[in-house]
């Protein structure tokens, strides 16, 4: 669907996704009553305790997570909500999607994505744990030209969770969560020549910017890297590693080992893969990955931060926790 010339971001089909909520507990009033002339006993309730005139203490927040870092530890993957996919083609038309009170994978890549007009990408999307705070995931997509559209360093409630740019098709897709409660989120986007990746993931590091999407734009790289008011002043260590798709997994490892979280994973058959990882300046702690976790499994505090389907159909899908 072609946005309207108004529209920053192209239109989308919005699916609401509602959440159930625990059942609540019904209070059972008990009687007594007796027949002819048997006596009755009647049962008093206890007395209240007395007021201490203190205010029962709030029941504990919502969790709250930094969007930048995929809600690894936080969100629960597991029984997709829906599996659905976005395109655009070449001729600007194109599926966009939005989950409400829901969190998503990043775009499912692949070589089988495109074909010389049109390129769809896969997503699924996921229901919230009962104690985070709202969030929705949505996906986009559009012709080339428009790319620039989603350059909005204004905008503090989004942060672009994946990008790809088929330059050769025309078009580009896109993730992104979206958070009413948070904020303060800036964006940075960037296009570097690939060798230098490494460098100006670094320098956005030392400067506290995380960088949540990259893409191959022909031979270039483009990313985008956001700040978050809410952690002013913290700095990152960061490492960017390519990989086939057969050595996604052995990467992967590596940097989940190392203290890392995978904030940003895209590429190409032809170009190969970018893994980015991310961690708190000094921080070693090791994270858990897991890959190609069986459909409908359980896994409470483990997030999607990759996301890859072979020719043959073979899927790569890492969850981190």
């Amino acid at each position: 669907m072609k946005p309207a010339p108004s529209s920053p971001r192209p239109n989308r089909r919005t699916t609401h996704v509602v959440r159930w909520a625990p059942a609540m507990l019904l209070a059972a009033a008990l009687g007594a009553t007796a027949c002819g002339g048997a006596t009755v006993t009647n049962v008093v309730a206890p007395p209240p305790p007395p007021d201490t005139g203190k205010t029962p203490p709030p029941p504990p927040p919502h969790a709250a997570f930094d969007l930048r870092f995929k809600g690894v530890g936080v969100l629960s993957s597991g029984a997709s909500l829906e599996h659905s996919d976005i395109n655009a083609s070449s001729g600007s038309a194109s599926l966009d999607q939005s989950f409400a009170n829901a969190s998503g994978t990043p775009l499912e890549l692949g070589p089988g994505n495109c074909s010389t007009e049109t390129c769809a990408w896969f997503e699924d999307a996921y229901a919230l744990p009962a104690t985070m705070d709202s969030l929705s995931v949505a996906y986009a997509g559009s012709i080339v030209s428009r790319l620039p559209d989603v350059f909005d360093t204004l905008a503090t409630d989004t942060v672009i969770t994946s990008l790809d740019v088929e330059r050769s098709v025309g078009v580009y897709g896109l993730s992104e969560y979206i958070t009413d409660t948070l904020g303060g989120y800036r964006m940075t986007p960037a296009l570097v020549a690939a060798p230098d990746l490494a460098a100006a993931a670094s320098a956005d590091a030392a400067a506290g910017r995380v960088i949540t999407a990259v893409s191959f734009d022909d031979d270039s790289v483009r990313y985008f890297s956001y700040a978050w008011s809410n952690a002013a002043g913290a700095t990152y260590d960061t490492q960017v590693d390519a990989a086939t798709i057969a050595s996604i997994p052995t990467v992967a490892q590596a940097l989940v080992d190392a203290g890392y979280v995978i904030t940003a994973f895209g590429g190409t058959a032809t170009h190969g893969f970018l893994l980015v990882g991310t961690r708190i300046h000094g921080s070693s702690a090791q994270h858990t990955l897991i890959v190609n976790a069986a459909p409908g499994t359980d896994l409470p505090g483990y997030a999607v931060v990759g996301y890859v389907v072979a020719l043959d159909g073979a899927a790569t899908v890492l969850y981190e926790k």
